[in-house]
């Protein structure tokens, strides 16, 4: 293009940036940010960002932060790039100053950025500043709205108000009150699901398992946003760790009637719940009701697994699912692994654990 006098602009030139970065080739990448000044032309936060993240990606954090101080234009998807650097890296500190930063700047986060700082929080054990923030994210910035409390007298009379209740809840440990505080305010930027899943499954590895059943619960009345396999496997999964096994199956069931199609993941774990219970026939059970819903697999032939199985020819069920299995060039591991946990945990099932691991 050049030697035919053909002067590139800030959209090819971004292209460029992109596909250089993409491939880690950072430096050539930079070096074409500072050919486009040369030649008159402004990079964008979009070439800026193709470059922020490159330098992420090959491990260059300082190099990255320092070009995000070149940056005219203060850019929420800059930033939150930087955040989820910084939270995979354990500088949640650090992500967090930068996320307050924005504020100060005029740029508005995005339910992105709040997912990944709170993301990020979580697995840094700081449970209650990702409630905070989520109430944070719930609560919004354009709020002119009189509330009367359910708690005592007090009058919010505004956002900042609030949000100091609200945190105020969130620090006694009152998440589900706080959440339903703010739960019909409208904000500039709503959680999204992923918002909700992180809090459900950090309340739930601390757990916090009535706490996020509830909020579970509450989500559902709300009706907005829709929970997906991700939330009915988090408080599924939470309902085990603290030996509700009716509640877990109950969820399973609702889950069942929505439009959410239980995953593998799901069912391993209600698989791994059985086993452990020596219940290893309903676990088989449960693995074949799986099977049905896969396109790859003739359900003529589960029916006569089920029969196998219904009759105790535990032998002729595995083989089975192994023909299945192979026929469909999709085994996987997992599921005969937990079914041999099962027969072990059953002791009475010694010949169908020789015989499982002879079979595999």
């Amino acid at each position: 293009m050049f030697k035919e006098g053909i002067v590139p602009d800030v959209v090819l030139y971004a292209i460029m940036i992109r596909g250089l970065s993409k491939e880690c080739r950072v430096g050539e990448a930079a070096k074409m940010l500072d050919e486009m000044t040369q030649i008159g032309l402004t990079p964008d936060a979009y070439c800026y960002n193709a470059v922020i993240q490159g330098l992420c990606d090959v491990g260059l954090l300082n190099r990255a932060h320092s070009l995000l101080l070149e940056i005219s234009e203060h850019n929420v998807c800059t930033h939150t790039i930087l955040i989820c650097e910084m939270c995979k890296r354990g500088m949640v500190a650090e992500a967090q100053e930068l996320f307050n930063q924005m504020e100060k700047l005029g740029c508005e986060p995005s339910v992105v950025t709040f997912n990944t700082l709170i993301n990020g929080l979580c697995k840094a054990n700081n449970l209650e500043k990702a409630k905070i923030l989520f109430c944070k994210l719930e609560v919004g910035r354009r709020l002119s709205l009189h509330l009367s409390l359910s708690q005592g007298s007090g009058q919010v009379s505004d956002s900042a108000r609030l949000l100091k209740k609200a945190k105020e809840m969130c620090e006694a440990g009152q998440i589900l009150r706080a959440y339903k505080l703010i739960a019909n305010l409208a904000g500039e930027v709503k959680p999204d699901i992923i918002t909700y899943n992180i809090l459900l499954n950090a309340l739930c590895m601390d757990r916090e398992v009535n706490a996020a059943y509830n909020f579970f619960e509450f989500l559902q009345k709300k009706g907005y946003p829709s929970p997906n396999n991700v939330t009915y496997g988090t408080i599924i999964k939470g309902l085990f760790m603290v030996d509700r096994e009716d509640e877990a199956f109950k969820v399973f069931q609702r889950m069942q009637k929505t439009s959410s199609e239980p995953t593998l993941s799901v069912y391993r774990t209600l698989m791994t719940c059985l086993c452990r219970k020596s219940k290893v026939s309903c676990a088989f059970t449960l693995y074949l009701e799986h099977l049905k819903s896969l396109p790859s697999r003739d359900n003529d032939s589960i029916s006569t697994l089920e029969k196998y199985l219904f009759g105790e020819k535990l032998e002729q069920v595995i083989r089975g699912l192994l023909e299945l299995d192979f026929k469909a060039r999709d085994f996987k591991l997992a599921p005969y692994t937990i079914l041999l946990i099962g027969f072990c945990q059953a002791g009475k099932k010694r010949n169908g654990t020789f015989r499982l691991c002879e079979l595999l």
